[in-house]
């Protein structure tokens, strides 16, 4: 699992964890959260308060920021992406 600046944790069924949080811009925060299982089944979700966090444009500040926080914490993604539901 490769991410840029990411924690990684294996959980204790051997799915890998992958978390970041990137600030980019003041004002700006995004969280992701992505789960590999032991199947090869990957959950990816990516939330944050800023119109493009990824920058369509290279060098790009990411645009508006829409709100003062990300519409999840990174807690939140974590339980998304973990969930049996998958």
């Amino acid at each position: 699992m490769m991410c840029w600046a990411c924690l990684v944790s294996t959980l204790p069924d051997g799915s890998q964890l992958a978390t970041e949080t990137v600030r980019l811009a003041p004002g700006a925060v995004s969280y992701m959260a992505c789960l590999q299982r032991p199947d090869g089944t990957v959950v990816l979700l990516r939330v944050s308060n800023q119109e493009d966090p990824s920058g369509a444009a290279i060098e790009s500040p990411g645009g508006r920021i829409y709100s003062p926080q990300s519409p999840l914490a990174l807690d939140q993604l974590k339980a998304i992406v973990t969930s049996d539901k998958w």
